[in-house]
């Protein structure tokens, strides 16, 4: 009878212990996957408001190679018209000149 007893206190010792690991590893699980949501919800929101951010960027501003394109038109433009207006004044002062 003390063969029994004996056996039978093993048998549920290790069932306890053994319940007590998985339970305390079903716990860390748990508990890891609460915390790693927790960091999904958190990158999740990080990331739509880097998005936001991109958005309003790029309507707001232009890249640099566009803005030295676009510099590069209006000096053209400038030299363009420049050149016009002393086309312009020396036809104008010949003009002058001859009705003199």
């Amino acid at each position: 009878m003390g063969d029994e007893f004996s056996s039978s206190w093993v048998v549920g010792t290790s069932v306890s212990v053994g319940m007590a690991v998985l339970g305390l590893l079903i716990a860390a699980f748990r508990n890891t996957s609460t915390k790693l949501a927790g960091l999904h919800r958190k990158i999740d929101s990080h990331a739509e408001k880097h998005a936001a951010e991109n958005k309003d960027i790029r309507e707001k501003y232009v890249r640099r190679d566009d803005l030295t394109k676009e510099l590069g038109h209006i000096e053209k433009s400038i030299s363009e018209l420049k050149q016009t207006a002393k086309e312009n004044q020396t036809v104008v002062l010949a003009a002058i000149k001859e009705s003199n």
